[in-house]
């Protein structure tokens, strides 16, 4: 063969194969758009692209993109593989995406950062819920696995490989290293971007509606501008002298109270777990009210009955109870924080650090393990002296899945009969009724429930739901008739911490009409509970709302067993409380009960209040140091 005809050869190869690594190279390239349109298939129904904002749907679309893109360039310069780079990009992109879609379904919100201090917990949490796996999620979920193994077939089979310089990776690592860095700054900790520039483009990153947030601005733009939102900075203002300034106010507001008796009050809190009101629905009969004895209880001289506004739905227990415990207000967090994990680091300001500096012997039960939520250590820092959980149980009888609330009552008798002459602060947080509910858990039950307008597997869903919360009527009374006995004034006070999960995304409360909106946080009903008050001696004097928040609920349980010696703070959450008996992300409450606007809290309220709640949460003049 003639060198001419061989030197064409070799050319056309050479071409060839410059024509293959450019298909690679570019498909790397427009990888970002992919993915960011196969988060969209994930997201679904979970998405807002009208004509009318198709705009802003395109500027927050490349916005993302080039926050992706960034993520990619520099992991595949940090590997010198692109193949590494995609990988690792568009994997971890497809978890967080398929977890956030997964968690709008199942809990109304979708994932934000500070879900991640519950990761430890996953195993305990999986138990609890059933994964709702829809059509669009797993066509999602295939279509990006089958965009990787293209890609990766791609890479095997059609780049050409480069000699490999030092130089030129460390010159191609330093620019694309400041160029994904100014990204994630910009998007996770530059005030400035997030205020002015998304806001600009209708992109709002809001602190108390992550769910609208995450249907307008997709998962990237809800995810990663709350990154900066873990960080807890002080109050503009704060200072020592400040604090000192509203501990002055506080103290000239002090009430003493009045003595009942030379006995001091025992005080026995109880956290209900699912504990709802099941009456309040529409096309839905039942043999019997589930909670007529405790509905009765509210009538009585020294009783009480209304409804608490949780700042949850479904979950998150330790967030109403956080607030019952220390009078802070989870609406000034970040959205969806953990706060005994995150915060509750040292001693802290609580109610039960105030029955603690009053002589009582406090105590903590709940029938579930206590590293759950960390209360483990956080309890202690916030005053008492001892958390029996699960582990500590001698013989716990259980109903259904979990420990039985009577066993939980027969428990707290106990620890009362256990108390040694010492006054007791008792707060317990009870499990039988605790979903998942698909599956039947009781051999019999006490309430008949049919409805002809919710599915099979709902109305079953339903009916372990009530089974639950007659059992908590059942095992509240019992508590009650051992205290009638009793010659030793005693309060009990007890609420829910939210409404059960019924159904698959909601589908019981919407069947029903209980849930009127498509959005969760629309439906203030949604997050109202009930409470219970009572007392074996007289309480008749104090002036209890029908609606109240958990804050509410502490701190009347501090003023109706006639605590003496209490710190300023008390005061000053006393007082803002008494003007708004509800004060969560999505509610505010007026002196009486009722819901209001947001604006009724003055900014001056507000902005003493944070300073006051961050000086019990971080700052070093706060209560329990001084003391």
């Amino acid at each position: 063969m003639p060198i001419e005809a061989n030197n064409d050869i070799i050319e056309n190869k050479d071409k060839i194969k410059s024509k293959k690594f450019d298909i690679e190279k570019f498909y790397f390239s427009i990888s970002p758009v992919i993915a960011l349109v196969l988060m969209i298939i994930v997201q679904l129904p979970y998405n807002n692209i009208k004509i009318e904002n198709i705009g802003y749907f395109l500027a927050k679309f490349a916005v993302s993109g080039v926050f992706f893109c960034s993520i990619q360039y520099f992991f595949a310069a940090l590997f010198s593989n692109r193949l590494l780079g995609f990988l690792l990009t568009n994997i971890s992109f497809l978890i967080l995406s398929v977890a956030s879609s997964l968690m709008m379904t199942i809990t109304g919100t979708p994932l934000v950062p500070v879900d991640f201090v519950m990761a430890s917990q996953l195993d305990d949490i999986s138990t609890f819920i059933n994964l709702p796996i829809k059509p669009y999620l797993v066509w999602g979920v295939v279509i990006w696995l089958i965009n990787m193994l293209i890609y990766t077939l791609m890479f095997v089979y059609l780049r050409r490989k480069k000699k490999f310089s030092f130089k030129k990776y460390i010159l191609r690592l330093v620019v694309l290293f400041v160029i994904a860095s100014l990204n994630i700054h910009l998007m996770c900790f530059n005030k400035t971007f997030k205020n002015d520039f998304l806001a600009s483009i209708k992109c709002e990153i809001s602190g108390f509606d992550t769910a609208s947030n995450y249907i307008s601005n997709g998962f990237i733009l809800t995810f990663f501008p709350r990154i900066g939102d873990l960080r807890i900075k002080a109050p503009s203002g704060y200072s020592k002298e400040r604090i000192k300034e509203l501990e002055t106010i506080s103290e000239v507001m002090k009430k003493v109270p009045d003595k009942i008796s030379e006995k001091k009050v025992n005080v026995i809190a109880i956290q209900s777990e699912s504990w709802w009101d099941p009456t309040l629905f529409e096309n839905v009969t039942m043999s019997d009210d589930p909670m007529k004895n405790i509905r009765k209880l509210g009538k009585e001289k020294n009783g009480f009955f209304g409804k608490m506004v949780s700042p949850s739905f479904g979950c998150n227990t330790c967030i109403p109870e956080f607030e019952f415990l220390t009078s802070l207000a989870t609406k000034l967090l970040p959205e969806g924080a953990y706060p005994y994990s995150q915060y509750v680091r040292k001693p802290v300001y609580s109610i039960a650090r105030i029955f603690k500096e009053n002589g009582y012997k406090t105590s903590a039960i709940h029938t579930y393990y206590k590293k759950f939520y960390n209360r483990k250590t956080a309890y202690p820092f916030m005053g008492f002296d001892e958390l029996i959980g699960q582990e500590d149980l001698d013989k716990p009888v259980k109903k259904g899945t979990y420990i039985s609330d009577m066993y939980l009552t027969d428990v707290i008798i106990d620890k009362f009969n256990q108390k040694a002459g010492n006054p007791l602060f008792l707060y317990a947080i009870s499990m039988q009724n605790h979903g998942n509910y698909l599956s039947p858990r009781y051999e019999t039950y006490d309430i008949d429930v049919n409805s002809n307008v919710l599915s099979k597997e709902d109305l079953s869903g339903l009916r372990e739901a009530v089974q639950g919360v007659y059992d908590i009527d059942k095992s509240f009374m019992a508590l009650v008739d051992y205290f009638r006995k009793s010659d030793e004034p005693t309060l009990l006070i007890m609420y829910g911490d939210h409404l059960p999960f019924l159904g698959i995304n909601s589908s019981t409360y919407r069947s029903v009409g209980f849930m009127k909106h498509d959005l969760l946080v629309r439906n203030k009903n949604m997050y109202e509970t009930p409470y219970v008050i009572w007392a074996n001696y007289d309480i008749s004097g104090f002036d209890i709302k029908e609606r109240v928040g958990a804050q509410y609920l502490g701190i009347n349980a501090v003023k109706m067993a006639m605590v003496e010696n209490l710190p300023w703070q008390f005061d000053f959450f006393d007082d803002f409380y008494t003007n708004h008996t509800v004060f969560e992300r999505y509610s505010v409450c007026d002196e009486n009960g009722g819901y209001t606007n947001g604006s009724v809290v003055t900014t001056e309220e507000t902005e003493a209040y944070q300073m006051v709640q961050y000086d019990c949460l971080f700052g070093k003049e706060n209560y329990a140091v001084s003391k």
